[in-house]
């Protein structure tokens, strides 16, 4: 009994060392923040769009879990555009595997990056993602339509009407899940958005520009088993020395490079 607990034992730490090997060699972006369904890196949006999107993120998530073809999110992330760096930097594919978004291959990744403007950041580009699973549904052929029928790169936009017609993007592909996947009418406006946005322009429940630490990503409801036991395999080889290559992951979820893109 003792020798086949020591089997295992060594059969766990190799598995994790091949899984943390090849992993973190893909790892090439920040792993996302605690609140997971929004990471606004470029802190390029408001309070209210936080609110929004990690609410209704978390709704959809785990309302249609238990769904055939559940667990869908919708993840939004911004990057801030440094010296030196373009657009042609950020892989919307690679960043949608590293954070393994949706579960049954649900997810859908929406990438908006930024360079810094005078009055603070201007968007540049949008890119939009999808799970190998979403592209059996009708609305994910709509996915760039609805970039471009929010004219995001309007002359003359400010802040405040950027975030909304990006909120106008999202609730217009979380309508398509919720129609075309799970059979379900979203009823939605942003008619008030301009109040919401007043109210909670600086306000923030979640922590959408910070990664999750260990503990609780590795609790977290997002990170599939198999790298569960990965990290606790490379932990119980590494104890005290593996918090630098934690890593926040959504449901497990793949693409294959189904997208749309957007620039300026």
């Amino acid at each position: 009994m003792h020798r086949l607990k020591s089997l295992f034992f060594l059969a766990l730490i190799a598995a994790g060392i091949v899984w943390l090997v090849t992993s973190c060699d893909k790892d090439e972006y920040p792993r996302p923040t605690a609140a997971f369904y929004l990471n606004d890196y470029a802190d390029a949006l408001s309070g209210a769009a936080e609110l929004y999107i990690v609410s209704e993120g978390e709704d959809l998530y785990g309302d249609t879990l238990e769904e055939e073809d559940g667990g869908a999110q919708i993840v939004v992330a911004t990057f801030l555009l440094e010296d030196g760096e373009t657009a042609a930097d950020y892989d919307k594919t690679e960043l949608f595997r590293q954070w393994k978004i949706g579960a049954n291959d649900m997810g859908i990744l929406l990438l908006f990056l930024y360079e810094e403007g005078e009055f603070g950041p201007e968007l540049v580009e949008a890119q939009v993602e999808a799970g190998y699973h979403v592209r059996a549904y009708a609305f994910a052929y709509d996915l760039g339509d609805y970039i471009d029928d929010a004219t995001l790169f309007e002359e003359g936009l400010d802040a405040f009407e950027t975030e909304k017609r990006i909120m106008w993007i999202y609730f217009s592909i979380l309508e398509g899940v919720y129609r075309d996947v799970y059979d379900t009418e979203l009823i939605w406006t942003l008619d008030d958005y301009d109040v919401d946005y007043e109210v909670y322009y600086s306000d923030s429940m979640y922590d959408t520009d910070l990664p999750m630490d260990f503990i609780s990503y590795l609790l977290s409801p997002y990170l599939d088993w198999g790298s569960k036991l990965g990290y606790i395999a490379v932990s119980l080889l590494v104890f005290g020395l593996a918090g630098g290559f934690v890593r926040n992951l959504g449901g497990g979820g793949s693409s294959g490079g189904f997208g749309f893109r957007r620039r300026r």
